[in-house]
């Protein structure tokens, strides 16, 4: 979760802060999660801090794409780490960077986009990210 503390100078009129849509159409979208046995975990994380473990593994589904996206969740019981794991699709990784007290790191591995995130130094997620690996298939 992220929180965001806005102070100004001078009180916001009520009107101001209702929302407004430009059509008058409803907007409607369902996301799906679902969650998977961490044995069926089809890949390798070589650089996990010590502490750390896979807590759960599930995919996500978010309209309109049908693509599935793979999210493995690491934690030490203090902070946790998500890393997601999609097909890249034109779209260019980020590279590390900051948000807040998030650290985030996002790669391009294998034709998969890969997004590393978490409350923990930047370092650790760089580790994570790097350390991803496909299981052999047998």
């Amino acid at each position: 979760m992220v929180f965001t503390s806005i102070n100004t100078r001078d009180p916001v009129p009520p009107r101001e802060l209702e929302p407004v849509m430009k059509n008058q159409h409803s907007i409607t979208q369902i996301s799906h999660r679902e969650s998977l046995p961490v044995r069926d975990l089809r890949w390798t994380l070589a650089h996990v801090p010590e502490g750390f473990q896979i807590v759960s593994y599930s995919t996500l589904r978010k309209p309109p794409s049908t693509v599935p996206v793979e999210q493995i969740l690491l934690s030490d019981g203090f902070s946790a780490v998500s890393v997601y794991i999609e097909p890249r699709e034109g779209r260019q990784p980020s590279g590390p960077r900051r948000m807040g007290a998030v650290n985030v790191d996002a790669i391009d591995f294998q034709g998969h986009l890969i997004t590393v995130m978490g409350e923990v130094p930047l370092k650790t997620v760089e580790l994570i990210a790097k350390g991803l690996g496909e299981k052999a298939k047998p």
